[in-house]
């Protein structure tokens, strides 16, 4: 929940850039670093926090169904939200957060090595993330 609200945030962002854009449009001063940042802010802001969100919103009551729905009101049986980790998730976030903050900076300042560790730490995140989803998708039911 709190990472679609992340994402509802960050969907100003590209807003924020158009609106940068439009105006150096006018001025005949458009930066061709402006418009990589705006649609890295769209796809790798927005679109990537909405899937970060909705993933471990969905994926977990999916799995939790398909392996709890016949065991339901026999026993103690988890919650969906225990079938995925939330450090990881949080660390993830975190991760994820720093990285697209350096690639703007680096696409902003041009500076190669910066976008390079800001990859680097973007492909970080989406390991960490990757974790996290086989951890859910691979859960084994509990004895009850």
């Amino acid at each position: 929940m709190k990472t679609s609200l992340l994402s509802v945030m960050m969907m100003l962002l590209p807003l924020l850039f158009l609106v940068v854009i439009t105006g150096w449009l006018v001025a005949d001063q458009i930066s061709a670093r402006m418009v990589l940042i705006y649609g890295f802010a769209i796809f790798f802001g927005w679109i990537t926090a909405i899937i970060f969100g909705m993933t471990f919103k969905t994926l977990p009551f999916i799995v939790w169904n398909k392996v709890y729905h016949d065991k339901a009101g026999l026993g103690k049986t988890p919650n969906p939200k225990d079938l995925f980790s939330n450090k990881l998730f949080i660390l993830m976030v975190l991760i994820y957060l720093g990285g697209f903050i350096l690639f703007i900076a680096g696409a902003y300042l041009a500076d190669t090595y910066l976008l390079n560790f800001a990859a680097a730490i973007l492909l970080l995140a989406a390991v960490l993330y990757n974790w996290n989803v086989m951890k859910v998708l691979f859960h084994k039911p509990k004895k009850l």
